[in-house]
């Protein structure tokens, strides 16, 4: 999917697969080249801007635009509460099975 891109998409080509998808569903609704030219593309992370990109050297290796990216911070914050029997293993699950249940 993701070699074909540039065919598919050449203008503001995505970068990640989920905006690929993203850019799919957007295409259906709105297939003029007209609403596609007032939309900004670029580099992206949890629906910010390319500038939010570069505050944060790891965000720009994971441009996912749901925030996918800062899984590995939500996770961080749970590592404290292990002693209260909340593991990072259980929030991926939950994730996992969350994700699934939207699809």
């Amino acid at each position: 999917m993701m070699t074909i891109t540039n065919f598919v998409f050449p203008d503001n080509m995505p970068l990640a697969k989920e905006a690929y998808y993203y850019r799919a569903i957007f295409e259906k609704l709105f297939p003029k080249s007209a609403a596609r030219a007032i939309v900004p593309g670029g580099r992206s992370v949890a629906c910010s801007t390319a500038k939010a990109v570069e505050w944060d050297a790891a965000w720009s290796r994971n441009l996912y635009l749901s925030g996918r990216a800062a899984l590995g911070v939500h996770v961080a914050a749970y590592e404290e509460d292990k002693a209260e029997g909340t593991r990072p293993e259980k929030l991926q699950k939950l994730v996992e099975k969350t994700a699934e249940a939207i699809v």
